[in-house]
């Protein structure tokens, strides 16, 4: 590995790979391999996509879409670096690598969840999609990133979508494999499925109710969440791995996020909100949308994890995703009970 991630690195002038260490950074869910590398010029973080990931076209649009929001003066976003060969972007046996700058602080909202600190994270998220809403994307990269000013949001059908999937018989036959299986995450899976046996038909009716419903589409996140956002201190430093961005409404980064971070606090939902909207008014339709898609993936998110597991089986960190589960549990079950369910 450490001659791969010389080679890599040697792809790149800025970067002496020589003198450089390189550490393994703490990945997320996505199955990319992050490194630290230390080097006399400074820090970076080289992030090798995983070998069926994202089309390259996209790749080099999201970047270029980095770039323009830092020209924009956005700080806190990492822009990748160029390579020898002026793309962003290497191939090296057969998997795409790029480096880009190390963002500073630490993603620990959680563990000092104050108004200075919620305040500061909703005017960056703001930041970032008033920047992001003048990209003009390259031809190659226009089918991920385009602008519209009144459009579907595409979260509306595809999480529909998902929603009929599952009351179909997804549910049915990730029953069926749990039968006699005793593991904790077998059980915690179980407790997912009868969950969503009760709140999905009511998600179902408020996604229908919203599919012809127009709002603004732009680039955004639609993966930020608590483990994206880094603080140093109150401040904000860094908002990363943008990985999943691709054109949305600003509701869909405002229900991933504030599902994270304040989960079902109406009051801090309100103050965040505002905090939001002082910097970048929204519509009522996009005050709907936050509420809707954040009630459809308290449900659908948690399904997400048991259709890799059993149905469409993907290797992920299984240790980590069950942690993650049982703070999805414990939204899922408030939903439930507070849901119709017929």
């Amino acid at each position: 590995m450490n001659e791969l991630l010389s080679r890599v690195l040697s792809c790149f002038p800025t970067i002496d790979s020589a003198g450089a260490q390189m550490l393994p950074a703490a990945g997320g869910f996505s199955g990319a391999g992050v490194w630290r590398v230390s080097a006399s010029c400074g820090t970076y973080a080289l992030r090798g996509w995983p070998p069926e990931s994202l089309p390259e076209p996209r790749i080099l649009g999201l970047h270029k879409l980095l770039r323009h929001i830092a020209d924009s003066g956005f700080e806190h976003v990492a822009v990748p670096s160029q390579s020898s060969g002026g793309s962003t972007l290497v191939k090296v046996k057969g998997q795409f690598w790029q480096l880009e700058p190390w963002l500073p602080g630490a993603a620990d909202f959680h563990s000092s969840p104050t108004k200075e600190r919620l305040s500061n994270t909703m005017r960056a998220l703001a930041g970032w999609h008033i920047a992001a809403a003048g990209f003009r994307p390259p031809n190659s990269a226009t089918t991920w990133f385009t602008s519209a000013s009144s459009e579907r949001s595409p979260a509306i059908a595809e999480r529909l979508q998902r929603t009929e999937a599952w009351l179909r018989g997804d549910l049915n036959a990730v029953d069926r494999l749990l039968s006699g299986q005793l593991t904790e995450f077998s059980r915690m899976a179980a407790t997912i499925v009868t969950n969503a046996r009760l709140a999905l038909p009511a998600v179902r009716r408020e996604l229908a109710a919203l599919t012809d419903v127009r709002v603004p589409l732009q680039p955004c996140l639609r993966d930020v969440w608590h483990d994206h956002i880094l603080f140093e201190g109150d401040r904000v430093t860094g908002i990363i791995d943008p990985s999943a961005c691709r054109t949305e409404n600003v509701a869909t980064d405002l229900a991933r996020l504030l599902g994270s971070l304040v989960a079902d606090d109406v009051q801090q939902r309100r103050f965040a909100l505002d905090c939001y909207t002082k910097l970048r008014p929204m519509t009522p339709e996009e005050q709907r949308l936050v509420t809707v898609l954040d009630r459809s993936a308290v449900v659908l998110g948690p399904l997400t994890w048991l259709r890799r597991k059993y149905l469409v089986p993907v290797s992920f960190n299984e240790g980590a995703v069950l942690l993650r589960l049982k703070q999805q549990c414990d939204r899922l079950l408030v939903l439930t009970q507070s849901l119709p369910t017929s």
